[in-house]
C-alpha cells in the first residue's frame, strides 16, 4: 500500500515561510500569486481589466518604428532639421508612455495588493524597452 503524504496545514506552511530569507520570500511571492491565481481565478473589476489593457497594448508600433529608422538614420550620417525635429517630438512620446505605463502598472499592482514586480511576472508582461 503506498504511503500517502498529508495536506499541510496553513500553519504549518506559514511556520516554514517564516523560517525563509527576505530574498527569498520575494523569489517566492510571485509564484504564490501565480497559484493564487491558479486556484481562484480574479474576477477583475472595470478598472483593472482597462489597466491591463493598457499596459498590453504598448505604444503604436508605426511611432516605435518610425523612431527607430530615424535613430538609424542618424547614427548613419545625420538627420535635416526637421527630421531631428521629428526624433524629438517621438522621444517626447515615448517618454510619456513609458510615464503613463508605468502609472497604469503600479495603480493595478495596487489594486491587486501586489508588488510590481510580482504584478508583472503573473501577468507576464515585459516592461516597455523604448530608445
Amino acid at each position: 500500500m503506498p504511503a500517502t503524504l498529508a495536506k499541510p496545514n496553513a500553519r504549518s506552511v506559514l511556520n516554514q515561510l517564516e523560517a525563509l530569507s527576505f530574498a527569498s520570500l520575494e523569489k517566492l511571492m510571485p509564484q504564490i500569486a501565480a497559484l493564487r491565481a491558479k486556484k481562484h481565478p480574479l474576477v477583475m473589476s472595470k478598472r483593472e481589466a482597462w489597466l491591463k489593457k493598457k499596459l498590453e497594448a504598448g505604444l503604436p508600433a508605426g511611432q516605435w518604428e518610425e523612431y527607430r529608422r530615424l535613430i538609424e538614420r542618424r547614427d548613419a550620417g545625420g538627420l535635416t532639421a526637421q527630421q531631428q525635429q521629428r526624433v524629438e517630438t517621438l522621444a517626447d512620446v515615448l517618454e510619456q508612455h513609458r510615464a503613463e505605463w508605468l502609472g497604469w502598472a503600479m495603480e493595478l499592482a495596487r489594486l491587486r495588493r501586489m508588488t510590481l514586480q510580482g504584478l508583472m511576472r503573473s501577468l507576464n508582461i515585459q516592461r516597455p524597452v523604448h530608445g
